[in-house]
């Protein structure tokens, strides 16, 4: 099964680099490194290390020499913290304007290039999509993103007072700027502990014209008062004449949303009725039993209104009953409260 991994940059993000490094007596670890790496382990990622070393396509230093100094800083990190173990260590020595000539090429691992985090992804199978990347360049953040990973921007002023590379800008943004390595691995655990947000399943407006259902008849669907419904129309209206184009009849809900307002309201008023008939001191009045049944049988002719919507003249029937019915109980209960 895949897992995921958190690529480390190198060069001030584990060890303290000022410039170009090719000395392994001189490599000293940035503050929190093998913490860092243990509490990776720990949260369940692999960790690998994937550096540019164009010092060695500037004849700075040679291959073994960045060899060496990785060696060294797994060394120290192991010393400082036995968890702190790095699964796989990439640096690329290709640089496209590079002084040695054996070097110089323009490499798809040469970061903002993803070509080392996805080497590193076949061979230890790392599920990329759930790795992150820390770096405190935006090359790291850019070759991240271009593999599938998140990415943390890394800065501990503390220990880094100037960068040279303060002017580079980046294609992608972070997902956190992160001012210590304790601080970059507190938001990686956060995530991973963070409820993942639910996206809506409903539109919050309902469109003019749509072939789904309408809102009417979806209860999960909000109704915009302002916005008329439009009945479907089940035609190619592409090859239809405007003389023999079927008409599309566009209702207001806004008289409907008001009966049942009304009909909320007068219903409200039946349960207190009934509630008072309850009462010891009351007696039985057979004007609210009837405004009971008649309140029931409005209901159902507008619900039957709303379900014959598209057929105008049931629609207007329908809701004339309705109507009717709400007046006939109003009259009953006013007859029954005297």
């Amino acid at each position: 099964m895949s897992q995921p991994a958190v690529f480390f940059d190198r060069d001030n993000t584990l060890i303290i680099n000022g410039d170009y490094l090719g000395d392994p007596e001189k490599v000293v670890l940035m503050p929190g490194a093998a913490d860092a790496v243990a509490r990776v382990r720990d949260l369940g990622f692999l960790v690998v290390v994937v550096s540019n070393q164009s010092g060695v396509a500037r004849g700075l230093f040679t291959e073994a020499d960045v060899i060496a100094v990785d060696d060294r800083m797994a060394q120290l990190l192991l010393a400082d913290n036995p968890k702190a173990k790095i699964d796989r260590q990439e640096f690329c020595p290709y640089h496209p304007a590079a002084t040695v000539v054996d070097y110089l090429y323009d490499s798809e691992r040469r970061k903002p290039k993803p070509g080392m985090m996805i080497d590193a992804a076949k061979a230890l199978d790392i599920d990329l999509k759930e790795s992150w990347v820390i770096g405190d360049a935006p090359r790291d953040i850019d070759a991240g993103k271009r593999a599938g990973c998140r990415g943390i921007f890394l800065h501990d002023a503390s220990v880094i007072k100037e960068d040279r590379r303060a002017n580079e800008r980046g294609e992608f943004e972070a997902d956190y700027s992160a001012t210590s390595l304790e601080d970059a691995i507190d938001f990686i655990e956060m995530q991973m502990t963070a409820p993942k947000t639910v996206p809506k399943k409903f539109p919050m407006t309902a469109p003019m014209i749509d072939p789904k259902p309408s809102p009417m008849s979806d209860p999960l669907r909000p109704i915009e008062k302002s916005a008329p419904i439009i009945s479907p129309v089940l035609h190619d209206l592409s090859n239809t004449s405007d003389e023999h184009a079927p008409q599309i009849v566009a209702l207001d809900i806004e008289p409907i949303a008001q009966s049942l307002h009304r009909v909320e309201h007068q219903l409200s008023q039946v349960v207190d009725e009934l509630r008072r008939a309850s009462e010891p001191q009351n007696e039985f009045s057979v004007a609210r039993l009837i405004s009971g049944v008649l309140m029931g049988i409005s209901l159902a002719s507008l619900f039957a209104a709303l379900l014959y919507r598209d057929d105008l003249a049931a629609f207007q029937s329908l809701m004339m009953i309705g109507i009717f019915l709400q007046v006939l109980v109003t009259s009953l209960l006013l007859m029954a409260s005297k």
